[in-house]
């Protein structure tokens, strides 16, 4: 009985000698794989390099960065620069204090502003800006202030810790038909005030980094970093397996846009309050809001939706159109409360006469001509809900900028 003990406590002894050696050997081979193939610098590139954790709004884009990415639509591979200010913005910096003679708009939301497959002179508020300089005797200015993954929510933590000191006159609003999946993504990590209004939402990756130091054991050890992506892998597959229709996973971020969508109506009412907060927020320092949205392609007609990759990355279960004006509907009767301008040009894409290149092939994002026919409206919008800025009175008839009329960029 002793001797069996004794072998036991042997063998025990020999596997917890082993174990280090052998947990060694993995992080030595990773790190000569790593150096041989770049497989490490390019997880932290592609993954990093753009979206950093925030403590405030959860995340936000890495300050001073000068990049080059190619992107693809499916028929070619057009290389996009991106550059971000030390506000965390894409494009220029911005003076501060704003320069006297300055109309500066500021146009919030996620990367339907931020155009993270376009250049940044393809943007809507690039678009914007060349609209609205023809028309005012002053020197109109639109900061992109988009950033990916944002809500409404986010972009309020973002007008509270940074923009207000950008001085904006005016701030467009634009809410994306997946921020109510982006909303409920990021709430349960917002700290509220003792009057139940957000101050900060905490990423836990930011808080982790925090406590434990340099970066913690995931950026320490390649072993680490391979386990938890393979982990993170198998548990994100095998959740979106069984509830791919779900609002917490990726396919079901726009079942609300449905004919016979599901009860939604909490989530949908978190994701809007922030825009009545955006409004209070902008209102105490003189700002002017307007709040715009746009259509995904199945919101417009069947044509729009460009290939089997956009089915398959919006969870849609057939190239069909909706025809479910609810969204619309709740963002509209939540302005007219409020008693904010309201941009929806859902009828005005619908009536061109080529819809379909206004969307991008593999997503449900907009083209270079898309961004500008969006800009277009949203121009449109201003001129006639901010008449004193404009140097020519608001043109009622807009035939001019018909939809049927307006150039698509090439």
């Amino acid at each position: 009985m002793k001797l069996s003990r004794l072998r036991w406590l042997k063998h025990l002894l020999y596997a917890l000698i082993a174990l280090p050696l052998v947990l060694c050997a993995a992080e030595v081979g990773l790190r000569v794989y790593d150096i041989q193939t770049g497989w490490f610098q390019r997880q932290v590139s592609d993954e990093e390099s753009l979206l950093v954790p925030s403590p405030t709004t959860f995340v936000e884009l890495r300050p001073m960065l000068n990049r080059s990415a190619e992107q693809g639509d499916g028929t070619a591979v057009n290389t996009v620069a991106v550059r971000i200010n030390s506000f965390g913005l894409r494009g220029a910096e911005p003076a501060v204090p704003k320069p006297p003679g300055v109309y500066r708009i500021v146009v919030l939301g996620d990367d339907a502003v931020f155009g993270s497959q376009l250049q940044e002179n393809e943007t809507v508020p690039a678009y914007l800006e060349q609209y609205l300089q023809s028309r005012s005797p002053l020197d109109v200015e639109v900061i992109n202030a988009g950033v990916p993954e944002f809500c409404p929510l986010l972009s309020l933590l973002q007008l509270r810790h940074r923009l207000l000191a950008l001085q904006p006159d005016l701030l467009v609003l634009h809410f994306d038909m997946s921020d109510v999946a982006d909303d409920h993504r990021v709430r349960r990590h917002t700290n509220m005030n003792a009057a139940g209004l957000p101050i900060a939402c905490s990423n836990p990756a930011w808080l982790a980094k925090t406590s434990l130091g340099n970066g913690g054991l995931h950026e320490q050890f390649l072993l680490t970093h391979w386990a938890a992506k393979q982990l993170g892998t198998y548990w994100s597959g095998k959740t979106q397996s069984t509830t791919e229709r779900d609002i917490d996973s990726p396919l079901g971020k726009y079942r609300w846009l449905e004919d016979n969508p599901p009860n939604w109506s909490i989530y949908i009412q978190q994701a809007l309050t922030p825009i009545e907060q955006i409004k209070t927020l902008a209102e105490g320092s003189y700002i002017r809001l307007v709040v715009s949205t746009c259509p995904v392609p199945w919101q417009v007609s069947a044509k729009s939706i460009r290939s089997r990759e956009v089915l398959k990355v919006s969870g849609l279960r057939s190239r069909t159109a909706v025809r479910n004006r609810q969204p619309f509907e709740n963002l509209a009767k939540l302005t007219t409360k409020l008693g904010v301008p309201f941009c929806e040009p859902s009828t005005a894409f619908q009536k061109t006469e080529e819809p379909h290149k206004l969307f991008q092939k593999t997503s449900p994002g907009l083209t270079s001509a898309g961004n500008a026919f969006y800009a277009r409206e949203i121009a449109a919008t201003l001129i006639q809900s901010v008449p004193s800025v404009w140097s020519q009175p608001a043109v009622k008839d807009r035939s001019a900028s018909s939809p049927r009329r307006v150039r698509i960029p090439k």
